[in-house]
């Protein structure tokens, strides 16, 4: 499956063609973030291992966000993931989800009070992720 990081809110698609994408303020990054007060050089980059993409932080002086959380060298990406290098937002994304479909559109959170037949176990008590693969 092809892998891609699409700019938010509207950017268009960017294809993780390669096994390193550099991400930063210097115009020899693959990616260029021009928030150049709380962007790094080189900030972070995107690496394919395997068959995952894995987010790490070259050692950026603010550093690097997943989902809203500050992660500790690197993070191993979801197809959905909101990637944050300083005000700059990109969603990682599989190939069926670049053709101009947001992340939120595919999940949906669904309420326990709204299953017909919930868990009795206090730990399947919080809110429920579905995904549309």
């Amino acid at each position: 499956m092809k892998y891609y990081l699409i700019p938010q809110p509207d950017g268009k698609p960017i294809a993780l063609n390669k096994a390193v994408i550099l991400i930063g303020r210097h115009p020899d990054c693959d990616i260029t973030v021009a928030d150049s007060d709380r962007v790094s050089r080189r900030h972070c980059c995107v690496v394919q291992v395997n068959e995952h993409y894995m987010l790490r932080d070259l050692g950026s002086t603010n550093g690097v966000r997943v989902n809203g959380d500050l992660i500790d060298k690197e993070a191993v990406l979801a197809v959905g993931d909101e990637i944050s290098v300083g005000d700059q937002r990109l969603i990682f994304a599989g190939a069926n989800q670049s053709a101009g479909r947001s992340a939120k559109q595919y999940t949906k959170t669904v309420e326990s009070e709204s299953i017909s037949h919930p868990a009795e176990s206090e730990e399947f008590s919080g809110p429920i992720e579905v995904v549309d693969e």
